[in-house]
């Protein structure tokens, strides 16, 4: 056995805003799920940093409601459902409605899921409870779903809130057969599953304000316990900015805005909310999405209220900052706070083809020139529509959303990770080569790749690279694997990198083929 001897660390110097190469491929981790329609909209990062993706996917003919659990390398981790996914066994609506941020984690670790009943998503409000495991928890509701019919026709459930005290609040939209106005829209579950009756009337909540597509969109829990919504108000066609603020018992906190409620047009058009976040300051910021000056694409939009319900006119300009790519739609879907008040927003750009986008601002709503490009990091991916976007415990960012393009009806389960800070340092995983040996190396056609028993478990997939440095393949490498196999025999001869990825960093070491 001939042990090549080219061992070594790579220099891992990145800057804010780029991909972060020790997740997946490149940076982003892609699921095929098979041919379907499949949406990803909802995301959640576990204590132990393993990242779970949800939406919904095309399964034996119909919609169910769909996870998958990723190592935080973004290798599937196979221990979660089968092979790393798991799906519900209610079905989810079938039509093109993704969820704003309707998956959620319990303190012991349970996953909430939250989706439309029925082919058009009119027949009611549902979510389903999944273990640690991935399989569903049968404890909770009826064999694992709690769902509700609040509206007779049009029931929507756009967002999940898991409260502080383990309650569940779903917020949507609900119409009547009449063919009358959308009805803002809430209703609350305890933790088993039950209706709580305790909430606004009976358990639900609803708000007419007249307009025929009315609804929320996504919610939040302030520290006090409060209830905050944002959605759409809708007027002839012409759509506002809406917030609502409630008290824990569901009534209106009377004391936000008018009444508790606040809205506001922008472009005097299509003005549509997404997402809202709460700061530490009590101050509410709104993303979405309006039209241009010129009336003919959509452009980004985060607005801040202040905690009294009042636009902060310190923020942005007069308390609004807009940004479009000026090519064409532009979408501005979810946003994050991080440790250092600085705001992340996440969407994606219409061009000839769809990228995905996370901007910075600082606290004033002014893009942060040390991320990305002047505050701005794009991702370059197949189609990637991002939809959501969370903070690991280290500051980095992860989005998800789907990649593929409509007309093939073919979308992927995607997730993607960036750096939050410049990365200098050099990885380290481990600097002792018998660590990791590769053989026979140099090589004529298979080659081993053989782990000492210390570092079997912190190494959970591999990339194979040439010379150029460009992708040839990539695996998953089992827990507690102690040997795996390198196929190289369709290699031509030169010098590859194996790109071992772990935890929090990559390590690489080089061989030989030789024909």
């Amino acid at each position: 056995m001939i042990t090549f001897g080219l061992t070594f660390n790579i220099a891992t110097a990145q800057s804010a805003g780029d991909l972060d190469l020790t997740f997946g491929i490149n940076g982003s981790a892609i699921t095929d799920l098979g041919n379907g329609y499949d949406q990803c909209s909802g995301l959640v990062i576990q204590p132990d940093q393993k990242i779970v993706v949800g939406g919904r996917a095309q399964v034996n003919g119909g919609f169910y409601p769909t996870l998958i659990r990723m190592n935080p390398d973004g290798s599937i981790d196979n221990t979660f459902g089968e092979d790393g996914i798991t799906s519900g066994d209610v079905p989810h609506s079938t039509t093109f409605y993704a969820e704003a941020d309707a998956l959620a984690i319990q303190p012991d670790g349970k996953l909430l899921y939250a989706f439309h009943l029925g082919a058009w998503g009119g027949d009611g409000l549902a979510v389903t409870r999944f273990n640690d495991d991935g399989s569903i928890d049968t404890s909770f509701g009826i064999n694992g779903t709690a769902s509700t019919i609040p509206f007779d026709n049009s029931n929507y459930s756009n967002s999940l809130l898991l409260q502080s005290d383990g309650k569940i609040v779903l917020v949507g939209r609900g119409q009547w057969y009449d063919g009358g106005p959308g009805h803002v829209s809430a209703v609350r579950f305890n933790s088993n599953g039950i209706l709580d009756e305790t909430f606004a009337v009976a358990g639900f909540f609803s708000l007419n304000l007249g307009g025929t597509n009315d609804q929320a969109l996504d919610v939040k829990q302030q520290i006090d316990g409060k209830i905050v919504m944002t959605g759409i108000k809708s007027n002839s066609g012409f759509y506002e900015y809406l917030v609502i603020r409630l008290n824990e018992n569901g009534s209106f906190d009377e004391s936000f805005s008018d009444d508790g409620i606040f809205s506001v047009g922008i472009s005097g058009s299509y003005d549509n909310p997404k997402f809202i976040a709460i700061r530490n300051d009590g101050s509410i910021l709104i993303t979405g999405i309006a039209y241009t000056e010129n009336m003919s694409d959509f452009g980004m939009v985060l607005m801040c209220l202040t905690p009294a319900g009042e636009v902060n006119t310190s923020f942005g300009n007069n308390g609004i900052t807009t940004y479009s790519f000026g090519v064409d739609d532009d979408f501005a879907e979810s946003v994050a706070v991080d440790n250092e008040g600085r705001i992340l927003v996440a969407g994606h750009v219409e061009d000839f083809y769809i990228y995905g986008a996370v901007l910075r601002f600082d606290e004033n709503g002014i893009l942060d020139s040390s991320f990305g490009d002047n505050g701005i990091s794009v991702i370059d991916a197949y189609s990637y529509h991002v939809e959501n976007i969370k903070l690991q415990s280290d500051g980095k960012i992860v989005v998800c959303g789907w990649t593929g393009y409509s007309d093939t009806n073919e979308h992927h389960f995607t997730a993607s990770r960036i750096l939050s800070e410049d990365v200098n340092s050099v990885s380290d995983l481990s600097v002792d080569a018998s660590s990791f040996t590769l053989y026979p190396n140099p090589t004529q056609g298979q080659i081993y790749l053989k782990f000492d028993e210390s570092h079997s478990m912190e190494v959970s997939s591999y990339v194979l690279l040439d010379c150029f440095g460009r992708t040839i393949s990539s695996n998953p490498i089992k827990a507690n694997a102690d040997k795996f196999l390198i196929e190289t025999s369709e290699l031509a001869e030169g010098v590859y990198t194996v790109q071992l990825n772990g935890t929090h960093s990559f390590y690489c070491k080089q061989f030989v083929v030789v024909r």
